[in-house]
């Protein structure tokens, strides 16, 4: 038996190289340098170079922890590292078909942050007679991922979502938690999202805080069943190996090292790379750039899994590995209204997804996270023009469900809290508002100027947006948001067949290793894509959901 495996080591080193992952960090420089002249061609092969001769904290592979300093060894069909939700969903479906499980968590608890689950059909769509094209859903899905995607892995989630979806609905009505269809999803001609997003109650459970609700009932099936244990302030630092089978790991905990053995199998459910720097540096540079790492708590997902994995051999997603890039960091109202950057200068069309938005949020002059929408007195009924078509997380309050009828008094009660904090603004004139917001006077005048003439026109002739969601700003009181990206997840990692195992450099699995949620790779592509809202969610407790059939059905 042994923590590591010499061939495996040896594999990941070359992967490094292989796969890419040494030159992923100066991806972004060196595509903005390919085109210049000769000396700039010659400077970003220097950057190139220096970079490619980086040796990564994890490639330095840890010694095996001597059998002597191992205190305790736990049994189990499973063992599963980490408690967030991929690692719950595992659990609870090991219990529901009979299997034993071992839950090892660093953490003080189980962290399942979140808040939408996005499926390709469900009783509840049903019931509302809500219909989504899952083939079109796969086409948009690897269009929006520049398809870099593994289909089998897409086509998975469209052909199985419906019964995950279902079988967390159904413990949802056991207690009585009410599940909600978003009906707040684009539907325009730039950027289409399907239906098929649900939303569980929110802290409806005693206790359950930031929380998400599936999770939580997750936790406490898990909690109440004899076949699953938790073991928490476990810090996992290697896994066993035993003739080139993953059997097990080695935690660190406040009495010494435990060994957690698994019969059937490992589940890695780790969570991501958010907060690990380096890896950030490595594998998704773009993810260096948000001032925020949004979800807690931190600093737990620091690629825990991923440095594993790598130690035996596991297959990395090549290139750049996507991240969720959302608006939390400041206000949430973005809206469709015309954005300016901190300079006062209008820089996108402003109907598109959060995610594009974000990055063209980053890639302002001036090194700042954030940008203003700007509108005015009128921006209540201008924003119900835009409902029919217009949507999206953050177009709106993103509490629009199938049920109600849209109003715009969240969106209301949200701007005058933003005001009363200081993330939005209010002003009689436009000039006043230039101030209030730190911007160029001369440039944002002018910038107004210009998209009121645009407007009045009927057509968009500087970046071609949809004339039905442009606005005039014309009568005070007029009004600012300020809006920047906050970093949720890396949604990359370790490669995966569709039976979830963990694969290797010949697309072989490791025997004995799985991988779960943010910590395996191959779901998406360049960006994370709100095909349907909620994918991640979805996917992470599909994956949990469908590694347990694996193990224990093999």
């Amino acid at each position: 038996m042994s923590n590591t495996n010499n061939e495996g080591t040896d594999n990941s080193r070359r992967l490094f190289l292989k796969a890419g992952v040494l030159t992923g960090a100066t991806s972004l420089s060196a595509v903005a340098l390919s085109g210049c002249n000769q000396s700039s061609k010659d400077s970003a092969t220097v950057v190139k170079a220096e970079k490619d001769a980086k040796k990564w904290s994890w490639e330095n592979v840890p010694d095996p922890i001597p059998e002597s300093k191992i205190v305790k060894t736990v049994n189990s069909d499973i063992v599963v590292i980490g408690a967030g939700i991929a690692g719950l969903s595992a659990s609870a479906h090991a219990s529901e078909m009979g299997g034993s499980v071992s839950v090892v968590e660093k953490h003080t608890g189980v962290r399942i942050c979140g808040l939408m689950f996005g499926a390709t059909d469900s009783k509840l769509m049903q019931k509302h007679g809500v219909k989504c094209d899952k083939e079109k859903v796969v086409v948009d899905w690897l269009k929006t991922c520049g398809d870099r995607p593994q289909e089998e892995l897409v086509r998975l989630y469209a052909d199985r979502s419906p019964e995950v979806i279902n079988w967390l609905i159904n413990k949802a009505e056991s207690y009585g938690c009410p599940v909600y269809l978003y009906n707040g999803q684009y539907t325009g001609k730039n950027h289409f999202e399907h239906a098929g997003t649900h939303i569980f109650k929110y802290d409806f459970f005693p206790g359950q805080g930031i929380n998400h609700t599936p999770g939580w009932m997750l936790k406490m099936e898990c909690e109440e069943s004899k076949n699953v244990d938790f073991y928490f302030e476990n810090h996992v630092e290697q896994l066993l190996q035993k003739d080139g089978r993953v059997i097990g790991c080695i935690a660190k905990s406040k009495e010494g090292y435990v060994k957690y053995l698994g019969s059937k199998g490992v589940l890695l459910a780790t969570g991501d790379i958010a907060h690990d720097r380096e890896m950030l540096e490595c594998f998704a540079p773009i993810g260096l750039l948000p001032k925020k790492v949004i979800y807690p708590p931190k600093p737990l997902n620091t690629g825990d899994g991923h440095k594993m994995g790598l130690w035996v051999g596991a297959q990395p997603e090549i290139g750049d590995w996507p991240t969720m890039l959302h608006p939390l960091a400041y206000s949430w109202q973005q809206f469709g209204f015309i954005h300016v950057n901190s300079q006062g200068k209008r820089f996108m069309n402003e109907d598109t997804w959060l995610q594009a938005k974000s990055v063209k949020i980053l890639t302002q002059p001036g090194n700042k996270d954030f940008a203003y929408t700007i509108f005015d007195k009128n921006w209540k009924e201008q924003l119900a023009k835009s409902i029919p078509e217009g949507g999206g997380q953050f177009w709106d309050g993103m509490e629009r469900t199938i049920e109600e009828e849209w109003t715009p008094d969240l969106d209301v009660h949200n701007l005058e809290k933003g005001i009363e904090s200081g993330i939005a603004f209010k002003a009689e004139t436009l000039e006043q508002l230039a101030d209030l917001i730190d911007v160029d006077k001369k440039s944002f005048l002018a910038t107004i100027k210009r998209y009121n003439q645009l407007t009045d026109s009927g057509v968009d002739s500087d970046y071609g947006k949809n004339i039905k969601m442009m606005n005039s700003i014309k009568e005070g009181p007029f009004y600012a948001t300020k809006h920047g990206p906050a970093l949720l997840a890396v949604t990359g990692g370790l490669l995966v067949n569709n039976k979830i195992q963990v694969i290797d450099k010949e697309h072989e699995p490791i025997p004995g290793l799985y991988a779960a949620g943010n910590v395996s790779g191959g779901r998406y592509g360049v960006d994370y894509p709100v095909t349907i809202n909620g994918t991640s969610l979805m996917t992470a407790t599909m994956w949990g959901y469908i590694a347990t059939e694996t193990m224990l059905k093999s």
